[in-house]
């Protein structure tokens, strides 16, 4: 294995603390992932709060936007 290529790979790699990094990015992923599946468990158990709103719209293209 090319030592320069590993090295290149790692950095891209890099850690969930390091902006950029793909570690960095699927933390993030798992955060939104988290808060959705939190948010819209919360809506379907509460029939008072199941009404259009600019947040769940927000919430919705956030979600959409970020890759599976």
């Amino acid at each position: 294995m090319n030592p320069q290529k590993l090295e290149k790979w790692n950095h891209w790699l890099g850690d969930a603390n390091s902006d950029g990094s793909i570690a960095h990015e699927l933390a993030n992923l798992a955060v939104i992932r988290e808060i959705h599946s939190g948010l819209k468990q919360m809506v379907d158990n509460n029939n008072n709060i199941q009404k259009h709103s600019a947040f769940y719209s927000v919430m919705q293209i956030t979600y959409s936007h970020s890759p599976p």
